[in-house]
């Protein structure tokens, strides 16, 4: 829901750092507990830390294999690395079932961020996020490559930046009035 003025009356907001839930990768599952302050979807973000190993678990190589052919990852890693993010609100699906439609830079591909809304109290979101496959995000001039990459839990590292927005108390029983 927007809140009309409400960016000039608020009082003060902090970003809050929610580690994944799950230690599986299939998905990444992401859970905030209900809050007392409001939702601000604007500024969260996700920060993604990736390393890539082989299926040896020895570090990835640049010259992967006895050629010397190029093997990196995909120039957009953050976008090509999941095929589809599920957002829920109190349980209720806020994003559209099926692949990506949409990509947008430097922010989730999720439409729920890109609305200019904020989360009214005591909402409990949860994230998913579902990967595609090594082969998909990881360039290489030899198709397939000699050296695969693997995903494993420990080789993504996924945090989830809350921003918290807390009211003047007029403008918070105003907006409590209109829910």
């Amino acid at each position: 829901m927007p809140i009309k003025g409400a960016a000039n009356n608020q009082s003060r907001y902090r970003c809050v750092k929610v580690p994944v839930q799950t230690s599986s990768i299939t998905p990444i599952h992401v859970y905030m507990d209900r809050q007392s302050d409001l939702i601000n979807l604007t500024r969260n973000f996700f920060e993604l830390k990736v390393g890539f190993k082989t299926l040896g678990n020895a570090n990835l190589t640049s010259h992967a294999d006895a050629v010397a052919t190029m093997h990196i990852p995909a120039n957009n890693i953050a976008y090509t690395l999941f095929k589809q993010i599920n957002c829920r609100a109190n349980g209720t699906l806020l994003t559209e079932q099926g692949e990506k439609i949409r990509t947008l830079r430097m922010k989730p591909f999720v439409d729920v961020f890109h609305q200019g809304k904020w989360i009214v109290p005591r909402t409990l979101l949860e994230f998913e996020f579902y990967l595609n496959a090594a082969a998909l995000f990881m360039n290489g001039e030899a198709n397939p490559p000699d050296e695969a990459a693997r995903v494993n839990p420990e080789d993504i590292k996924l945090t989830f930046h809350l921003c918290l927005v807390q009211l003047n108390p007029s403008v918070y029983n105003e907006l409590m009035l209109t829910v």
